[in-house]
């Protein structure tokens, strides 16, 4: 994993150099994962595109991304989506409450769809995003690491490292949000992934269920791990 220290950005990082459990390593500049990159600069952008990095996932919903949008929208050099991953979320009143919506985020059935099919049949890599980058962009970042085949633990720490980057944001928010809206815990990575191995079996069974090919899971290991 590799932070990038973007301007305007706080969590912005690369799925890359993340070891698998077989010794293989998830390749750079495939997937990044991000908090909403409204106001980065054109360095970032002619990095991106130096890189063939066009493809930027929204996955906020469709009144936040249209009212705070992110940097790319205005530049017709990349290809832009808005797939809103949690709809109907129920109010968050304790931790509980957190895991029940991860649960609903990954049976969005349609967002599912469109966010990993976008993926595999993207000509480059893809940026991903929600507002802080760290529950709905964390369940997409964790499924991915899923199929590459990396180990529990280090999805949890892909996850939870939210709470260090975000750590200057949170503090400010302390004052009027309670710590179960501002922290990430193992746990809930924990529950998510057990609840897709108890209902789906495997990861590849989950996706294909969601509407995602043979082809296109081949493809997104490609991406991942060639």
């Amino acid at each position: 994993m590799q932070r990038y220290n973007w301007v305007n950005t706080f969590n912005a990082r690369d799925l890359g150099y993340t070891q698998t459990i077989n010794g293989n390593y998830i390749k750079p500049l495939r997937f990044i994962r991000s908090d909403c990159p409204h106001a980065v600069s054109d360095d970032v952008k002619e990095f991106l595109i130096k890189n063939n990095i066009k493809t930027i996932i929204d996955i906020r919903n469709e009144n936040i991304a249209n009212a705070n949008p992110n940097a790319f929208v205005s530049d017709r050099r990349f290809m832009c989506y808005n797939f809103p991953l949690s709809i109907n979320s129920k109010p968050i009143n304790s931790e509980n409450d957190i895991i029940e919506n991860y649960y609903h985020m990954i049976e969005n059935d349609i967002a599912i769809a469109n966010i990993f099919g976008t993926m595999a049949n993207s000509s480059g890599g893809v940026l991903f995003h929600c507002q802080e980058g760290k529950d709905r962009t964390g369940m997409i970042s964790g499924l991915l690491l899923l199929l590459a085949g990396v180990s529990d633990i280090d999805i949890y720490a892909d996850y939870e490292i939210s709470n260090v980057y975000l750590y200057e944001m949170i503090k400010i928010a302390k004052a009027a949000l309670p710590n179960y809206l501002l922290y990430v815990k193992p746990e809930y990575m924990e529950n998510v992934i057990t609840y897709i191995r108890e209902k789906y079996e495997t990861i590849e069974n989950y996706l294909l269920l969601k509407g995602i090919s043979e082809m296109e899971i081949h493809k997104l290991k490609s991406k991942l791990l060639d």
